[in-house]
């Protein structure tokens, strides 16, 4: 004979397990890695680690010398002139970019950076 107690236990055991191994959302707080490239993209490429919602300044390799980027899925980074995320910006949302192409204005120009996801 088939107990429903039984039954209803492991639906529930089956749906906590389904619920717990979705992916969640990234936090407010949380971050990423943004590669910004002082060539075309994959030439003189480095890692940038940024917090959402965060300025960022660019070290001295990329500050005034970034012409290329690469955002990760899911996020928009808005890149300014002037280091502290302040003067002339451009937001960008994830892909690969090419000042030179995307907005030449912004060729070595950009020196710091802020994150969010869209």
């Amino acid at each position: 004979m088939f107990n429903s107690k039984a039954l209803l236990a492991s639906t529930l055991a089956a749906l906590v397990s389904f619920t717990v191994a979705s992916p969640a959302k990234p936090s407010p707080d949380a971050g990423t890695t943004v590669t910004a490239c002082t060539g075309s993209f994959g030439i003189g490429c480095l890692p940038i680690s940024v917090s959402f919602g965060v300025c960022t300044n660019l070290n001295d390799a990329l500050n005034k010398e970034t012409t290329s980027v690469q955002i990760p899925d899911g996020l928009i980074c808005t890149f300014f002139e002037g280091l502290g995320c302040s003067d002339a910006q451009i937001s960008l949302q994830q892909g690969i970019w090419d000042f030179r192409t995307t907005n030449p204005f912004f060729n070595k120009q950009a020196s710091s950076l802020n994150c969010s996801p869209q």
